[in-house]
């Protein structure tokens, strides 16, 4: 039986034709949950709220129901920013997933929950820190099934709350933070806006890398493409402040090794700082059209920026915290251990080339 069909004899009301490979969701005409508003949640907005509480909705569907008018605040219709107060009575409509007749799950197979387990560095009562893969978007979205976020949410489905306190590119890896409690989220996103937050990437750049250390200060641009798709350029007169300090870990003559440390959050701020100083990231299919050389080859198309440390301020009634460091993954690994060997052959050639030079200007005496 279709869902559109399934969705009638349940007497339910179809939201949407479809939601992608895992089904229809509908809304129920009766059965209306209300909820009220804890110390915990106050504060927060309302699509934010709904996100967490309806796991595994997409975000689409969120928004639907608050222009349609189906969420309420103390019987008032909201919008997506709407704050919430303690004490407020907030209306839900029951949300409920038909499945297509191919079927398919919304919960997790083990092996998905098992290498989100391996990504845990660090976990209290208060955060929880992951090693985010390359190439695992933070939260889903337009083309993305599954981020982190949703799947941990998945994986935890007792967890009252699991927020992400920051970001990270998909394409880059490393310290993630999450937030179990609305009070530490609060707090953490209050540290980040004061930058007070100490964070370190390492970045593998194209070329011998000028200086032992780099400010740079280029204000960044988001904008569009006539594609559609989204781009950050250095823009004087329309961009926003941006602040990332390069330093020097180590030199290969064909790249080198930097230690990136933004001061700013800015979208692809390292990726665009680099790529305008004239040493864009190794990887970076987005901010350069540089051929990928032989020794790239281990990365397999991965972009070579990594959040390899991580520092968070202690806040009110948490525990401090430890620096957090994230190893890298093998890919990296490959990548620098190739160069490695290919720059001491190098050396090896210019001292033999250096040695037959001094040889022959003695023979010639």
């Amino acid at each position: 039986m279709k869902p559109m069909a399934i969705a009638q004899l349940l007497g339910l009301v179809l939201l949407v034709k479809g939601s992608g490979r895992g089904g229809v969701w509908v809304s129920q005409g009766e059965g209306v949950t209300w909820i009220t508003i804890d110390g915990d949640s106050a504060g927060q907005r309302v699509d934010n709220f709904l996100i967490r509480h309806w796991k595994g909705v997409p975000r689409s569907h969120i928004y639907q129901l608050i222009r349609k008018g189906q969420i309420r605040l103390d019987k008032k219709r909201v919008k997506a920013a709407t704050k919430l107060p303690t004490g407020g009575q907030l209306r839900l409509p029951p949300m409920l997933l038909v499945c297509r007749e191919q079927g398919s799950k919304t919960e997790l197979d083990d092996t998905l929950v098992a290498r989100l387990q391996r990504c845990v560095l660090f976990e209290d009562n208060a955060i929880v820190v992951l090693n985010k893969p390359a190439g695992w978007a933070v939260h889903g979205g337009s083309g993305i099934s599954i981020g982190m976020i949703e799947a941990l949410r998945l994986a935890r489905p007792q967890a009252r709350s699991l927020e992400l306190v920051h970001r990270l590119d998909r394409e880059t890896s490393g310290c993630l933070v999450i937030a179990k409690k609305r009070r530490v989220l609060t707090a953490l996103h209050e540290a980040f806006r004061d930058r007070v937050v100490e964070k370190r990437y390492v970045a593998l750049v194209h070329g011998d890398w000028p200086r032992r250390k780099t400010v740079v200060k280029s204000p960044l641009y988001r904008y569009v493409a006539a594609n559609g798709e989204r781009f950050v350029r250095v823009d004087h007169e329309w961009g926003q402040a941006a602040h990332t300090e390069l330093s020097v870990a180590e030199r290969f003559g064909a790249a080198t090794l930097l230690w990136a440390e933004p001061k700013t959050g800015r979208t692809h701020q390292i990726r665009v700082h680099c790529a305008s100083t004239g040493f864009p990231i190794v990887g970076d299919k987005k901010y350069t059209d540089l051929p990928r050389p032989s020794w790239a080859r281990p990365l397999k198309g991965r972009l070579f920026l990594h959040c390899s440390s991580l520092t968070l301020p202690r806040i009110e009634g948490a525990d401090a915290w430890p620096s957090f460091e994230a190893p890298f993954e093998d890919r990296l690994e490959k990548t620098l251990l190739m160069l490695r060997q290919d720059h001491a052959c190098l050396d090896h050639a210019d001292k033999g080339h250096a040695d037959n030079q001094r040889i022959n200007k003695k023979t010639n005496k």
